[in-house]
């Protein structure tokens, strides 16, 4: 059994829940591949680890796969998440030309992602199998070291309130009418190989929902969405539903920050929850990841 070792460069992250490919998980063919993906932290994956200074680690979680050329690995399992490494195996992937690896993933696609139109946030963090990434290689020794590279930006904010009020739900609308869900085809070049670009490819909408269940009080708590990379002229615009029915509009305002890049983090700073009041949030900060904060 060949092992192969993923370093990721990534720049900041993301959130949401895409729906997890059915594989096979026993019976691993003759013919088969693995990839170790290596961590720099104890913590569990995908999702936000804790800030540690400016950096934001993802790290791999229970149930988490990788796609190889449309073939799903095999999920990664409950002893394997949480470790300095996580090793996903894959079978029926012989005889492979290009390796186009792809997390949150169509099975028997090697160049769709998807970004789910309903997400969940909690504790400033985003679920498992929500933020989009690719990798690729021409060889079999290149795949030995590869970078995983994020497809998502991230919008994160926070709200405080001097009542006893609950977030259930948070509605995101792309003001420009961009699609911000859906299936997106990662574009290839001329060789087949995956290059990073983005179009639409399918089931996809100008607005999402995200799942919250979070009370607030004066001290504030942090909401994460993920949306692709890419232009959105207008901004958002996002309808914040307390669990009592009242909403609050809040105007995420880009100004020079419209083109969102991948893998980075844009913090819109917080505000007070009014209800049936708005708001009109700019973005405070960027935040990224590199190679020194996380490996994948």
């Amino acid at each position: 059994m060949k092992r192969f070792l993923l370093f990721s460069v990534l720049v900041v992250c993301g959130f949401a829940a895409c729906s997890k490919n059915d594989a096979p998980d026993e019976g691993l063919a003759e013919e088969t591949f693995s990839v170790n993906a290596g961590l720099p932290s104890q913590a569990t994956k995908t999702t936000l680890g804790d800030k540690s200074g400016s950096v934001w680690p993802l790290l791999w979680s229970e149930g988490d796969r990788l796609l190889l050329n449309g073939v799903p690995s095999v999920p990664l399992a409950a002893g394997d998440a949480g470790a300095a490494s996580a090793t996903f195996r894959f079978s029926g992937v012989g005889g492979a030309t290009v390796w186009n690896f792809t997390y949150c993933g169509v099975a028997d696609s090697d160049c769709t992602v998807v970004f789910p139109t309903a997400q969940s946030s909690s504790d400033g963090r985003f679920a498992s199998y929500s933020l989009p990434m690719y990798a690729t290689a021409s060889t079999a020794a290149a795949a030995s070291n590869i970078s995983l590279i994020p497809l998502g930006a991230v919008l994160r904010f926070s709200f405080t309130s001097s009542s006893a009020i609950t977030v259930s739900q948070i509605e995101l609308q792309a003001l420009g009418g961009e699609s911000i869900c859906g299936d997106f085809a990662i574009g290839k070049s001329g060789n087949g190989r995956l290059n990073g670009s983005l179009s639409a490819a399918g089931n996809n909408r100008d607005k999402l929902v995200v799942a919250a269940g979070v009370a607030l009080s004066s001290t504030p708590r942090s909401f994460c969405i993920v949306v692709p990379a890419g232009t959105y002229s207008d901004g958002f615009q996002a309808r914040i539903t307390s669990s009592t029915g009242k909403i609050m509009e809040v105007w995420f305002n880009t100004k020079s920050n419209k083109t969102l890049s991948a893998g980075t983090l844009y913090n819109f700073g917080e505000a007070a929850f009014v209800p049936m009041g708005s708001s009109i949030m700019s973005v405070m900060s960027r935040e990224s990841f590199t190679i020194d904060a996380v490996s994948f």
